[in-house]
């Protein structure tokens, strides 16, 4: 027979999962840590105003593993980025463009 905890139990996750996760391309992003004045030299360079959206479309073109993980993530950082617009625009101003390493898909080098 079904076992009502383990259902819940895993509801519980599957809801604590679509909660926690969506917009973590966003906070990636506004929470970067690397020195603002670094030049990109082995990274993009990503505007700050929807960074979230486009560290997400950037991934989803690279074909990286994670891509159906930014498929579903790329709606809610759009809505994150779209609150924190105000913010991200004088960040943008006054810090300037971020570095954010590329996926890299290391079978396409042995090839």
């Amino acid at each position: 027979m079904f076992d009502c905890r383990k259902i819940l139990l895993s509801l519980r996750m599957s809801a604590l999962v679509l909660f926690v996760l969506p917009g973590c391309a966003t906070i990636y992003t506004q929470n970067y840590s690397k020195n603002d004045n670094d030049v990109c030299e082995t990274c993009m360079d990503v505007s700050r105003i929807y960074s979230g959206t486009a560290y997400d479309l950037c991934y989803i073109a690279s074909g990286s593993p994670m891509m159906l993980y930014n498929v579903i993530d790329l709606p809610f950082s759009f809505v994150a980025d779209t609150i924190l617009l105000p913010f991200t625009v004088y960040q943008q101003h006054d810090r300037g463009s971020i570095c954010i390493e590329p996926y890299i898909d290391s079978n396409a080098e042995e090839n």
